[in-house]
């Protein structure tokens, strides 16, 4: 689903009822990364509406999912073959996305519906100003004086569990705001978990120096705040980091564009307009402004290799007659951020493994794979989900469900099952 300028998507994820099946206690000792070259497709009867997917460290592939409220697990084999199917009626929240740690333990993000808290009004009289700006000049320079307002309340959640399925521990985060997070494993064995916590739709009075009122002022633009965490496997902070006034242009739906990934030991906070360089213990070393226009808004930001990132976006302008058109494109930046190479392109960055990246169309119809040179190798209307990962040997692991069945492929490099 692409977030564009001037069009606010709200996603809903449809929950369905989770079955458990009788669990089959899996004998697997990891001692050492594995890659299994198996290729395959197979089909579970099940109404899973999946939400993520992930490769353990033994190749078993984790499907996280949602059935009539319920948050369920699916876990196959290098075959395959189911080694168990769980409800987990006691993990609060909506599935958000499974990760696997490094000892084969499993990792899932939820977090509930946002909730808003009215505020009394603050302004009797509505005020509008400069609305039509946009048309001369690409900024969003326009301010409401809203008669009423609203606070943001919203949790997540982390749950770890064992490789077998039994649940270790259930943390709350109160810094969340609706799908607003991402985690990670890193190789440091921890987890790194970044949040936004929106401030809401709540006009500030603005005044000059004699007291007279001159403005307002919506925390769309500014006031919220990044939170970037690093836990054991434990469930322990180890730190906590805070970075205010971010742009997010969202401030009432599920959906925000954070992410966090690490980069040679380091991390990379991807947010709506910035891409912020982190230490391993969360320090700022750099920050590049992916867009300094309004007119341009990046749908995903992913580290190429050392040196380089890719970013896929939209560039919005207007004609001769003022109509909106819509430039999408993928591009690779340099560590100077200059565009080593740039694909007109409206396909979404899934995912990105060693010197590949995995892209679906808008129309969410066709997957494909892409050096990271953007030279495309091959695609494939026939396992294209955005539900896909790259898995080890640089084919796709991904699922889909059709009519109460789940189709769980996993490819060799080729794309070929």
């Amino acid at each position: 689903m692409k977030k564009i300028l001037l069009i606010l998507f709200v996603g809903i994820l449809v929950a369905q009822s989770c079955k458990k099946d009788e669990e089959i206690i899996e004998e697997e000792v990891v001692t050492a990364k594995y890659c299994s070259k198996q290729k395959y497709q197979t089909t579970i009867s099940d109404v899973m509406t999946p939400v993520s997917i992930i490769e353990d460290d033994s190749n078993n592939i984790i499907i996280l999912g949602e059935k009539q409220g319920g948050i369920c697990l699916i876990k196959v084999d290098t075959l395959g073959i189911e080694i168990w199917n769980k409800s987990f009626p006691d993990i609060p929240g909506i599935a958000s996305k499974v990760i696997a740690l490094d000892d084969n333990s499993i990792l899932i993000s939820s977090y509930i519906n946002n909730e808003t808290e009215t505020i009394p009004p603050v302004v009797t009289d509505v005020w509008l100003g400069r609305v039509f700006s946009f048309l001369e000049e690409c900024k969003m320079n326009y301010e409401f004086g809203n008669a009423d307002g609203y606070t943001v309340k919203s949790e997540m959640y982390l749950t770890r569990l064992d490789k077998n399925g039994s649940v270790l521990w259930t943390n709350t985060y109160n810094e969340c705001y609706g799908k607003g997070n991402s985690v990670i494993r890193n190789s440091r064995g921890n987890i790194n978990l970044a949040t936004i916590k929106l401030k809401g739709k709540y006009p500030e009075l603005v005044y000059d120096s004699n007291g007279v009122f001159q403005d307002t002022v919506n925390y769309l633009f500014d006031k919220n705040t990044v939170f970037v965490y690093e836990i054991n496997k434990e469930g322990n902070t180890l730190w906590k980091k805070e970075f205010e006034n971010v742009y997010n242009r969202a401030f009432d739906e599920l959906f925000t564009t954070i992410e966090i990934q690490e980069a040679n030991d380091n991390l990379m906070l991807k947010t709506e307009k910035n891409t912020f360089f982190l230490t391993s213990s969360g320090d700022i070393e750099s920050e590049y402004i992916n867009h300094e226009e309004y007119c341009n808004n990046t749908n995903k930001v992913l580290c190429a290799d050392a040196n380089t990132i890719l970013v896929s976006g939209v560039n919005v302008r207007h004609d001769s007659i003022l109509y909106l058109v819509f430039n999408y494109y993928i591009q690779r930046l340099d560590n100077s951020q200059g565009i080593s190479w740039e694909i007109e392109t409206d396909d979404d960055l899934l995912d990105n493994y060693d010197d590949i990246f995995l892209t679906l169309s808008s129309d969410s119809t066709v997957i494909s794979m892409y050096k990271n040179d953007g030279i495309k190798l091959w695609n494939s209307s026939n396992i294209s989900s955005p539900t896909s990962i790259i898995n080890c040997i640089k084919g796709v692991s991904t699922v889909m469900s059709s009519d109460g069945q789940l189709i769980i492929t996993r490819t060799n490099a080729e794309g070929e099952f």
